[in-house]
């Protein structure tokens, strides 16, 4: 998890002063011995666990209408294509300047490539994040971990029993836009990250051997690069990926009512 994901789940939970204040309150429970207390302290009252029951289903509902999903779908895929555009120009203008270290002529189009390349891998990782209800390991805003507020566990209930089970049923049921939204957005992040994957795969190749586009020894040398576990254009996609992240998911989770 990145810094600041941390910071975000941290605020999320009160801030620094809280979280340090209720650590130095259960530490003294503990030396002292007070197990009593210290469950007391640990365990939600029942109006946290209804407060938080109603935020979740309140947040979900935001998030259940079709065009907050439309709108989240054309948006990541309008500026992914920007970028495109984006590297485009960037690799002219590097081309007029003389400059040999930026964006290759071409890379546009590997951007474009990886992009094809990469809508399996999306669909795979979508199907999973919306069947396991969990991001692939690039945290967003509803990705970062948290307990359901609406389940049998959450309200102290038997899960074998009648009501537990059906407060479960009911509380997926009600998760099932946000699970939507995180699988729409594990797509796009799958394939933005195989886009820039290749992106600088070229780049790399390109430094190496200065061959013609549809040289062989050029393209087998994009293709090692692409699958060998070189540290250099993976380390490089994967910050570039998370550096355009923000921009991609162009939907704010909790800000907007659809």
């Amino acid at each position: 998890m990145q810094l600041r994901q941390m910071t975000d789940l941290l605020n999320g939970s009160g801030g620094m002063q809280n979280a340090r204040d209720l650590a130095e309150r259960v530490a003294r429970l503990s030396q002292s011995g007070m197990t009593q207390e210290l469950d007391a302290l640990v365990s939600k009252t029942p109006w946290a666990i209804a407060r938080d029951s109603v935020q979740e289903a309140w947040v979900m509902a935001l998030l259940s209408g079709p065009k907050t999903h439309l709108v989240n779908m054309m948006g990541n895929a309008a500026v992914a294509l920007g970028q495109v555009f984006e590297r485009s120009v960037a690799s002219r203008i590097g081309s007029v300047l003389g400059d040999e270290t930026g964006v290759m002529m071409g890379e546009s189009l590997s951007m474009l490539r990886g992009m094809m390349g990469g809508v399996m891998d999306g669909l795979r990782l979508a199907g999973q994040a919306f069947k396991m209800n969990a991001s692939g390991g690039w945290a967003g805003k509803i990705d970062l971990p948290h307990a359901p507020a609406i389940s049998a566990e959450n309200w102290r209930l038997a899960k074998d029993g009648v009501l537990g089970k059906t407060v479960d049923v009911l509380g997926n049921a009600m998760r099932l836009p946000g699970r939507a939204l995180m699988a729409e957005d594990e797509f796009f992040k799958a394939v933005g990250f195989r886009s820039e994957l290749h992106a600088q795969a070229y780049r790399e190749a390109c430094r190496s051997e200065p061959k013609s586009f549809v040289d062989r020894q050029f393209i087998d040398r994009r293709v090692r690069i692409r699958r060998s576990p070189i540290p250099h254009p993976r380390d490089c996609a994967i910050a570039q990926d998370r550096r355009a992240r923000d921009r991609r998911t162009s939907v704010e989770r909790r800000g907007h009512t659809m």
